[in-house]
């Protein structure tokens, strides 16, 4: 091979194939198990909707449409400093990765606060799972996405506070900026499918 085709590919000049797929592969397999299960139960929903639509109306009366907003605009500003940390990451500006990853963790420590607080209240009021089969679906459903949303966070918290050698592993960095922007279209779905629907 020729000196000139060597110097005009960067993957024989250096040896390394460049990556196409940001994080770790491992982790888009278990992203993807994820998805196929909450596809399932977005079906589910979509289901028992059709199967009780006077049911699936009034309770969706009940649910603060402002409230599922704020929730969205919350994880949506999560999402942004994600992006930007990882950016930062990106061209190695480990400070600036701590700092943005750190805004996008207590984006997810509010969201999980005020989820609580929901919660607290409509139990308060006597709405629980056994009420009917949409709160049974939405309390189930939103909880099971919560705990995504504290696993996501964990991982925030990790790089945003960690040591510099964690904000120097790039795979890290980007599978944690996936895994939330995973966690931020499973809301997605739910913000349409109980509070728009």
């Amino acid at each position: 091979m020729t000196t000139e085709m060597r110097e005009s590919t960067p993957e024989l000049r250096t040896g390394v194939v460049p990556r196409t797929v940001p994080g770790e592969p491992g982790l888009w397999i278990i992203i993807l198990a994820e998805l196929v299960v909450f596809g399932v139960y977005f079906g589910c929903i979509t289901y028992y909707r059709l199967e009780y639509p006077d049911t699936f109306r009034e309770s969706k009366g009940s649910l603060n449409l402002a409230v599922g907003t704020a929730y969205t605009a919350l994880l949506l500003t999560g999402s942004l400093f994600v992006v930007l940390g990882v950016h930062a990451a990106q061209r190695k500006a480990a400070p600036y990765t701590a700092r943005w990853f750190r805004y996008a963790a207590w984006t997810g420590i509010a969201f999980f606060a005020a989820k609580c607080l929901e919660y607290g209240t409509k139990i308060a009021d006597g709405t629980v799972p056994t009420t009917n089969i949409f709160f049974m679906l939405y309390f189930v459903l939103t909880m099971l996405h919560l705990c995504h949303v504290v696993a996501a966070t964990v991982f925030l918290l990790v790089i945003g506070y960690g040591p510099d050698s964690v904000r120097m592993r790039l795979n890290f960095i980007e599978g944690s900026g996936c895994y939330w922007h995973f966690v931020d279209a499973v809301w997605m779905f739910l913000f349409a499918l109980f509070y728009l629907a």
